[in-house]
């Protein structure tokens, strides 16, 4: 099969524009990012992580510190933890007797 020279240029034109293709952000219009904690997962395989994001209310990334960085941008919310422990599903459920409705 023959190509002619317009046909080979213009598939190399394709190619680099393509490959020009650029993403503005990992997880565009996250909400927060929570950055150097003490995060338990509850995954038996990677118990604990360094820093979480949260979208819509879902979190997009568990991992380290490095991965969360590409989720910020401006206006994304970014809390540094310093060290603290974040625990997943905490709730105060406890009651007293006369207030349960």
């Amino acid at each position: 099969m023959r190509y002619t020279l317009a046909t080979r240029l213009a598939f190399v034109g394709l190619l680099l524009t393509a490959c020009n293709q650029q993403q503005d952000s990992v997880a565009p219009g996250v909400d927060w990012v929570l950055t150097n904690g003490r995060i338990y997962t509850v995954n038996e395989e990677r118990p604990w992580a360094e820093a979480v994001v949260i979208k819509d209310g879902e979190f997009v990334y568990v991992g380290d510190n490095a991965g969360a960085d590409s989720y910020i941008s401006d206006g994304v919310e970014v809390t540094e933890l310093g060290g603290r422990m974040v625990i997943p599903g905490l709730i105060d459920a406890h009651t007293h007797p006369g207030q349960i409705d």
